[in-house]
């Protein structure tokens, strides 16, 4: 693999890994909320167990 393409792929991933903490703190702070203006939401939603 030339460096070209190391440097790339470096980059992508690099991307993915910043993309996927972006959604999870998005989902994180929206559960949030939720949860704060309405009580009873159920916990699933969040993909969350209950215990």
């Amino acid at each position: 693999m030339n460096a070209q393409t190391r440097l790339r792929l470096t980059g992508e991933f690099s991307l993915l890994g910043f993309a996927l903490v972006a959604t999870e703190a998005m989902a994180w702070v929206l559960s949030i909320v939720v949860n704060a203006v309405y009580e009873s939401v159920p916990l699933f939603w969040f993909g969350r167990s209950a215990s």
